[in-house]
């Protein structure tokens, strides 16, 4: 049996961890990917060297932050595979729109985790992890059309490019005010010909009113 006062102390210890991820958070969101660790701080209205009894430094903390936002997206893709869309268009439309979600959302935390904007984050691990998800998608999809399994990776980086760099666009365009519907409106007819190419790859077409027999799942 563990120690009463070390169970305890291990949970306030998480849960100031999580409270100090989620205030920077919304430092980002506020001030934006530069953000400063005494801008966290003032956000989370505790001294700054108590981040640091949490967080060895800035790097350590933004690696918490990208873990949090990596599993959010993760979520939602997740979420719209366990949906069991009626058919294989609802099942992108509905996985492009929870990611959508994030980008428009929360633009800030969108450039913060993809585009590199902060030397702390690993932006190149944060597109693989996306990427990856994708890539079950497009399987599925493949597999459910008749073809042939195929490697599905190239495609599935080529669509989480091309969606998140579509967002810049929209961030700093006068298209900016946009909702997330209204982006996925824009770009899903892009990720729809990605996913034609890879199954092309994989000696079949894509139709996108078919119905999926299953969720998806990883």
């Amino acid at each position: 049996m563990g120690d009463a006062r070390t169970d305890r102390w291990s949970g306030h210890r998480e849960e100031m961890r999580r409270q100090l991820v989620a205030a920077a958070i919304r430092a980002i969101e506020r001030v934006g990917p530069q953000v400063s660790m005494s801008e966290i701080a003032s956000e989370a209205r505790v001294p700054k060297p108590t981040i640091y009894r949490f967080f060895k430094d800035k790097s350590a903390l933004a690696g918490a932050i990208a873990e949090r936002a990596r599993g959010d997206v993760g979520a939602a893709l997740a979420d719209a595979r366990r949906r069991s869309p009626g058919t294989v268009g609802e099942l992108v439309h509905t996985a492009l729109t929870g990611y959508a979600a994030l980008l428009v959302g929360h633009p800030n935390v969108a450039r913060f985790l993809f585009m590199g904007d902060n030397p702390g984050v690993q932006a190149t691990e944060n597109w693989q992890s996306a990427a990856q998800d994708v890539a079950v998608m497009i399987a599925t999809i493949i597999e459910e059309s008749g073809g042939a399994e195929a490697e599905v990776m190239l495609h599935s980086s080529m669509i989480v490019g091309a969606v998140t760099g579509a967002a810049v666009g929209w961030f700093s365009g006068a298209e900016s005010a946009g909702t997330a519907s209204a982006f996925v409106a824009r770009v899903e007819p892009a990720v729809r010909a990605l996913i034609q190419l890879a199954a092309a790859e994989a000696s079949t077409v894509i139709d996108f009113d078919l119905s999926i027999r299953a969720p998806v799942s990883r």
